[in-house]
Formats: C-alpha cells, structure tokens, sequence
C-alpha cells in the first residue's frame, strides 16, 4: 500500500493510500482518503485522485486569498445542515451553476463518504477544517417503510454533533497546497 500524507497535528493525518506506486498512478486511478486520528481509521473519500485532489488545490487557494466564507443562510453547524439537506428536511438557500441547483454549502465541501469535510474561512478569515458525521441509514422515502426511515433520522439528528474542528495554520494550509499542487502536477492524463 503506497501512502502520502497530510499532516493535521502530531497524532492525526488526512492519508491518501492507493495499491499501486504514487508515482505510476494516473488521473483516474482510484485513492482512499483516510483521517487517522487517535489510533483510529475514518473513510473520508473513495473517489479518483484527480478528484480529491483538485477538490484539495482548490479549496486550499481560495482559502488562502481568504475568499471561501461559507454563505450568511449558514447559521448552523454546516454538516448539521448538510444532513437535512440529504433528507429533503431544511429551507436551503440554492444557486444556480450551469444547468443543476446546488446547495451553497457544497461549495465548502471537500469529500463526503462515512463523514463530510469542509474547508472554509470563518469570520475571522481564518482556515477551518471541520469535519462531521453522515447520516448513514436510509434516506427519507429511500426505504420500504418511510414512517420507520423518518424516525431513525429523526433519532439520530437529535443526538449529532461535528466529529472534529481544527484551524489550519497558514503554513500548514501553504505546505498541502504546495503538496497537492505536486501530485496534482506529476499525475498521468493518459485516458482520462
């Protein structure tokens, strides 16, 4: 397993792993996006490197330029809102880009599987990376017996709470734009 790393703090790391050899892996070719975090494993992505990474770069930059504030609609722990969002359940505020609606909240969004990441500047200007659960049962109307899907959510929203929030340093925000814009620079677009 080839591994690259981020570092967060002393015991925690955002960890890019793949099977095959960093070096020899193209844009398409799928990663796992990990936080370790307290001798403990947390599935941030699975998702092509090309995407998590650019996701990363860009995130990163704007942040840097202290121009990725989250929307003033955004009165509330963003992955709180975010799980409404999933359950149909909240008056969101929606912008247009191209064709398709989105949630402005998305634009924070770094990666979504066992929990989300965001990556925003707070009112401060400073660099937020927060990460929260993900309401992993079934969606509001998704399962055979909606009135027992609303209740589960209904359950565990009342007991949600973000899973971690940590300034960046600015140092530390510059050190992983430099290194996702190396791996973003040295991937292979054969195919893709």
């Amino acid at each position: 397993m080839q591994v690259m790393d981020f570092k967060l703090q002393d015991k925690a790391v955002i960890r890019i792993s793949s099977e095959k050899e960093i070096e020899k892996l193209f844009c398409c070719d799928e990663v796992i996006m990990t936080l370790l975090k307290d001798d403990q494993s947390y599935l941030l992505s699975t998702d092509t490197l090309h995407e998590n990474v650019y996701i990363l770069k860009n995130a990163l930059k704007e942040a840097l330029k202290n121009q990725l504030f989250l929307h003033s609609s955004i009165t509330q722990d963003i992955g709180y809102l975010y799980n409404q969002k999933l359950q149909f359940k909240s008056d969101l505020i929606y912008e247009k880009y191209g064709d398709n609606d989105f949630w402005v909240g998305m634009k924070s969004l770094l990666w979504n599987h066992d929990l989300a990441t965001w990556l925003y500047n707070d009112s401060n200007g400073d660099i937020v990376l927060h990460i929260t659960p993900v309401y992993l049962g079934n969606w509001i109307g998704e399962g055979d017996d909606e009135e027992a899907d609303e209740r589960a959510y209904a359950e565990w929203i009342v007991h949600y709470k973000p899973f971690w929030t940590l300034t960046l340093s600015p140092a530390t925000a510059h050190a992983w734009l430099d290194f996702a814009e190396g791996i973003f620079n040295r991937l292979r677009y054969i195919g893709c």
